[in-house]
């Protein structure tokens, strides 16, 4: 869950937010953020931090410049996950600094960025059917042993395939084929409309994963248990994504309104 927004982020001092719910947000994508590791990325967390536990408004002012200088350079260096919390520290120092320009500029280029959270989406559903069908088999010399289990099981499978096959149909749409090549190409959003597709498209994935969640809770099989925690932790991921996207929409709108 995202605990702060844009419009709070360019408060900059005056925000209240603490710099562990902005790294909290990246790291709860099982992106860890090894503090000890010198990159440009880690050492703007550290003066940011560092600028947190001081009372003294010049110390605050001298590490928030520091902050700045290796956000800037971060946002050349690191990508996905990690690109996302350069420009989320970037957008803080500029609120601290109130460089009103500068962040109205930098608004609008987080708002375009390809921020890409590392799950599933590499997958065809070509493949993802294979590996469901796949999964299926593995265990059927265990399940022809256990008439009911195996009755289950196919039950289970007649209904998924049934799912994955509506969504194969889908992706011959000229419009969904063409945001899901942008994306796993990772393109940058040309247009606020395209932003919005990609919002839409991955709340459809959301509704697939907990319908496959609920059809599964229906069967106490080893491969029902495992396709509900395959899809609950690719739901997490998605619902993730949707949380980045929604703050380059919150930041498309608030720039337009510096």
């Amino acid at each position: 869950m995202v605990y702060f927004n844009i419009s709070l982020l360019t408060q900059g001092f005056n925000s209240g937010i603490k710099i562990a719910e902005i790294t909290g947000f990246i790291e709860s994508s099982n992106v860890k953020l090894d503090k000890l590791i010198s990159t440009e990325l880690n050492s703007g967390i550290r003066d940011l931090q560092n600028s947190e536990r001081t009372d003294n408004i010049e110390r605050k002012k001298f590490f928030v410049d520091e902050a700045y200088k290796c956000f800037r350079n971060a946002r050349s260096m690191e990508k996905n996950e990690r690109l996302c919390l350069a420009y989320l520290g970037y957008i803080y120092c500029l609120g601290c600094m109130n460089e009103r320009e500068n962040l109205r500029v930098t608004l609008e280029e987080f708002s375009c960025k390809h921020f890409q959270v590392n799950f599933w989406s590499y997958k065809t559903f070509k493949e993802e059917f294979v590996d469901f069908f796949v999964s299926s088999i593995q265990y059927l010399p265990f399940k022809l042993k256990n008439y009911k289990l195996f009755a289950q099981d196919c039950i289970l499978f007649a209904k998924l395939c049934l799912l994955l096959f509506l969504l194969f149909i889908r992706q011959f749409n000229p419009q969904y084929c063409k945001l899901r090549m942008r994306y796993t190409r990772k393109k940058n959003v040309e247009t606020f409309n395209e932003l919005e597709n990609r919002i839409n498209f991955f709340q459809k994935r959301s509704i697939v994963y907990k319908k496959m969640i609920m059809i599964a809770e229906k069967f106490e099989t080893k491969q029902a248990k495992d396709i509900m925690k395959d899809s609950r932790e690719r739901l997490f991921l998605i619902e993730k994504q949707m949380q980045i996207f929604e703050l380059q929409k919150e930041a498309y709108y608030y720039a337009n309104e510096l």
